[in-house]
């Protein structure tokens, strides 16, 4: 996981790793990086979609395999 969060761009990078490493909620790391509340959680949403599309691939089999266990 760490390894695909390094691979995000900086701001987005930037706004995963304090939000849910640090743990802070979105008015602090709006605080922290200069931002609005609104544009953090425009990043989140996004830098979890490039998240989902990086790690997709490496879950795949797994939901495929669950599936046939039905």
């Amino acid at each position: 996981m760490q390894q695909a969060v390094s691979t995000l761009p900086g701001k987005y990078r930037d706004t995963l790793v304090l939000f849910y490493f640090q743990q802070m909620n979105v008015e602090e790391t709006a605080r922290i990086l200069g931002l609005a509340d609104g544009t953090v959680k425009t990043r989140l949403h996004r830098g979890r979609t490039l998240l989902r599309r990086k790690l997709g691939p490496m879950f795949a089999g797994e939901e495929a395999e669950d599936k046939s266990d039905d």
